[in-house]
């Protein structure tokens, strides 16, 4: 996990992979994030994979770098 604040735009949307070099982990780990609830998600309907809103990334980063 990166320790500086991640430079996304709060309106903007992730895909997992963009969020996993963002934050500097695995997908995976991005994956399970999501799955255990700790990262929110939505689902884009047009391709059913899900994005993470920049707002999400950086309350995420913020709760787990305290």
């Amino acid at each position: 996990m990166i320790e500086t604040e991640p430079k996304v735009t709060p309106e903007g949307l992730y895909s997992v992979t963009q969020t996993a070099i963002i934050l500097g982990v695995n997908r995976q780990t991005i994956r399970r994030y999501a799955k255990n609830g700790d990262l929110k998600f939505k689902i884009r309907k047009a391709t059913l994979r899900k994005v993470i809103k920049g707002s999400e990334i950086l309350r995420f980063w913020r709760s787990t770098i305290v």
